[in-house]
Parts: structure tokens; sequence; C-alpha cells
């Protein structure tokens, strides 16, 4: 009889010592378990934040390019326009030189004279 107490006490303290190693084991897994989601919430994090940096960044490139085409733009604009505005100015001084100069365009030149000759052409 005592010795089937014996044996069943010792079976109640293997049962307890398994138990209790089953828990130790259960716990660790959970802490590893645990550390592991939280390492990865930390990268997902550093992940994202890195993607949102490279976000801005390409905003601000596109934004530096806009002002930069905006700025060529205006400046070939500008260029065109001082073109243009050239350009009817001399078409207005050749208009007034052919204005006030009618003769010079219609004016035939004398035939050949020697040097000593003086040619007079007709002037209006």
């Amino acid at each position: 009889m005592e010795y089937l107490k014996e044996k069943s006490k010792k079976e109640k303290e293997y049962e307890r010592a398994k138990k209790q190693k089953e828990e130790e084991t259960v716990a660790e897994k959970r802490k590893d378990n645990l550390t592991a989601v939280e390492n990865w919430n930390e990268k997902k994090e550093a992940f994202f934040k890195e993607k949102e940096k490279e976000k801005i960044n390409e905003k601000r490139k596109e934004e530096l390019k806009r002002a930069e085409k905006k700025d060529k733009d205006k400046q070939a604009l500008d260029e065109y326009e001082k073109w243009l505005e050239k350009k009817e100015r001399k078409e207005r001084i050749e208009r007034k030189q052919k204005k006030h100069h009618p003769y010079l365009e219609n004016e035939v030149l004398p035939p050949w004279s020697p040097p000593s000759r003086t040619v007079f052409s007709k002037m209006f």
C-alpha cells in the first residue's frame, strides 16, 4: 500500500513537473512570438516611414521640375516677344524708309559714261 502511495505521489510529481515544463515552453513560445511581432511591427513602421520619405522627395522633385519648366516656358515666351518686337520694329523702319524714299527704288541707273562727264539723276 505504501508502495502504491509512493508510486501515486511520484506520478503526481512527474505530472506536475511535466505540466510546469509545458507551461514554461508555452510561455517561452508566447514570449518569442511577441518579440517577433514587435520586431516585425518596428520593421514595418520603418519601411512605411522610408516610403513616405521617398514619396515626399518625389513630390519635391516633381515640383522642382514643374517650376523649372514654367521658368523655361516664361523665358522662351519672353525671347519670342523680344524677337517679335524686333521684327515688327524692323518692318516699320523698312516701311518708313520705303515711304520716304520711293524714288530710290524706281531710279534707273544711267548708262555708262566717261569719268569726265557728270550724270544727274532725277529727284522728285
